[in-house]
């Protein structure tokens, strides 16, 4: 028997009960359904391959028009009219030479891919003396990355929205001069990267994120950088067999598990340190090194705070260092330094308390002239709390060694004897506070004298 439901062809099979039918849905009306959901899935293929390019879009940068704008759609390939679909996934061959991002503030860029065979590249925005023209935000998925023997320059803004990885993996250096934003930025592959903030008054204030290096070199400040890499809300950290490298910065703070180098640029190295690094807390993990470089032009007056020095300082009047692994300090020049001559290689800043934990595995120096290659033993091994003293052997014919002291943070040439120079120091310390406490007393005394009796 058949009949309809609710417009449908049925067939009743058979009956469950006096008043029960069973019924099932005709043949015909199965083949209209199937017809139907094919016809549908069509309709969604097809919208689909309409919709596609908006998902993702791959432009390669030719600057064909020789203008070095990024709104020209003829500079790319393949070329665009109007605008280009996000999020950007640009690639940097060869010879395409410098640009200028003129797209609109808040366009999405995912990856961006120097190649082996970029040539130098150098982009800018738009609005010179304006760090914020041109802002580019970092899509989902974000990764920088170069393999070029040539050094890239970012310096137009990148607003870190979604995490961002710098995989740099060629000599080249990446160069990221302005960023803004709270999420992280991680470095990766084994060559450099260099966060100096070189774009006029960018300098990261407005980069909350944190930095994690965990392969090769990041540059924190260079040579011929006058303005402070500021980031005081971000944490920056790096692992073993990694290098942080240079001043001109301010961190919130440091966890150093990699090379660690700060002072003075010269000819001997590559160029990497300048300057003082500052932090409000620094943390030296034990597979760290602590490399300091004092170069002939320093001066030779104590105290030097100037250029060799970690600073240690903190709006709050409060600093933390744990110390840990290993430092040494490089001699750039042959000078023979006076006895007395200090370098603060961890300072306290202005108006700042540091508060010293852990300890030092080694210290030792390197470079050129009469302090170089020392070896140190501790003369005072403390308490292990960052207050030990380290004492270096004979600095060749100066008559001096070298004493670095945990709880002051400072460097100094001593004569020989100098562990009777510091027992005569301790000797004088003592009978300093001896006398003060005396004073203390009789003074005390004598306003208790003056005080009304009780009644």
């Amino acid at each position: 028997m058949t009949g309809s439901v609710e417009g449908g062809s049925v067939e009743i099979r058979r009956t469950a009960g006096p008043g029960v039918a069973v019924v099932a849905r005709h043949p015909l009306a199965r083949g209209r359904l199937v017809a139907n959901a094919s016809a549908l899935f069509a309709i969604w293929l097809l919208a689909a391959a309409f919709s596609a390019p908006s998902m993702a879009a791959t432009y390669t940068w030719t600057n064909a028009n020789g203008n070095g704008l990024w709104s020209d759609g003829g500079n790319w390939l393949p070329n665009f009219t109007g605008t280009p679909v996000e999020p950007l996934d640009l690639v940097f061959p060869d010879g395409s030479g410098n640009g200028i991002n003129d797209l609109a503030t808040g366009t999405v860029i995912r990856t961006m891919d120097f190649t082996s065979t970029a040539e130098v590249h150098g982009f800018t925005n738009s609005s010179p003396g304006d760090p914020a023209a041109n802002t580019m935000n970092i899509g989902s998925g974000g990764l920088i990355t170069s393999a070029s023997a040539n050094d890239q320059y970012i310096y137009f803004r990148l607003n870190l929205v979604s995490a961002l990885e710098a995989n740099v993996t060629g000599v080249g250096r990446l160069l990221l001069g302005n960023l803004s934003g709270s999420s992280n930025l991680t470095k990766t592959g084994g060559g450099t990267l260099n966060l100096s903030g070189i774009y006029p008054d960018s300098g990261y204030t407005s980069f909350t994120g944190n930095v994690n290096v965990q392969g090769g070199t990041v540059y924190l400040g260079q040579p011929t950088n006058t303005l402070l890499t500021n980031m005081p809300n971000s944490t920056i950290t790096s692992a073993a067999g990694t290098t942080l490298s240079g001043g001109l910065v301010f961190a919130k703070k440091i966890v150093a598990g990699g090379v660690v180098e700060t002072g003075y640029l010269d000819t001997d190295n590559t160029g990497q340190m300048i300057d003082a690094l500052s932090t409000s807390d620094l943390q030296l993990l034990s597979t760290s090194t602590t490399l300091f470089d004092i170069n002939a032009a320093q001066s030779s007056s104590p105290p030097n705070l100037s250029n060799t020095a970690i600073v240690l300082t903190s709006t709050s009047g409060a600093a933390t260092l744990d110390y840990g692994g290993q430092v040494s300090v490089e001699f750039a020049n042959s000078n023979v330094y006076a006895i007395g001559t200090t370098w603060d290689l961890f300072a306290a800043g202005a108006g700042t308390t540091v508060d010293r934990t852990g300890g030092l595995a080694g210290f030792s120096t390197a470079g050129v002239g009469p302090y170089s290659g020392l070896a140190f033993t501790k003369i005072d091994p403390g308490t292990g709390s960052g207050d030990a003293i380290w004492q270096s052997g004979w600095a060749g014919s100066t008559d001096t060694k070298l004493v670095f002291n945990e709880s002051t943070g400072q460097l100094v040439v001593v004569p020989e004897p100098s562990t009777m120079v510091f027992a005569g120091i301790g000797v004088m310390m003592s009978g300093w506070s001896l006398l003060c406490r005396h004073r203390r007393a009789k003074a005390g005394r004598r306003a208790a004298a003056t005080l009304p009796l009780a009644a």
